[in-house]
């Protein structure tokens, strides 16, 4: 997302009981739930399968947008997102998420570096750099 693009929006409700979510982006509208071992009926993706999807899909598009840009035989890529919570060198919990891609095609080595390089997405950077999130109420 450009730095001089719109803001974007993103908003959830949930009801009186229960805790599947309704989610609505721009005219788009899905379900968030949780797994049974946090209350949830585990009939829709949580809020962490979110996450990683968006980063999934984001370094995707940027591997296929950069492979046309510069005329690179990527024939397809698969990206996987996990996440793990780890100890750091301190003994504290830190969040890790892993990527993992998949090249498909014909590619030489330099081309395969360069893509791997694009692989760092709009929303890898937003992640990597740490986010600051103001609460408020409305």
């Amino acid at each position: 997302m450009p730095d001089n693009a719109s803001p974007k929006f993103a908003t959830a409700r949930v009801g009186a009981s229960g805790i599947i979510t309704d989610l609505e982006v721009r005219a788009h509208q899905f379900k968030c739930d949780e797994t049974e071992a946090y209350g949830g009926q585990d009939q829709h993706p949580d809020p962490y399968d979110y996450i990683l999807s968006g980063l999934a899909a984001c370094v995707a598009i940027t591997l296929r947008q950069y492979a046309d840009r510069h005329n690179l035989a990527l024939a397809g890529a698969e990206v996987q997102c996990s996440y793990n919570k780890i100890n750091n060198a301190t003994g504290h919990k830190k969040d890790k998420i892993t990527k993992s891609i998949k090249l498909i095609g014909n590619l030489s080595p330099h081309d395969q570096a360069r893509l791997m390089r694009a692989a760092q997405c709009p929303a890898h950077r937003m992640l990597d750099r740490g986010i600051e999130i103001e609460t408020i109420e409305s």
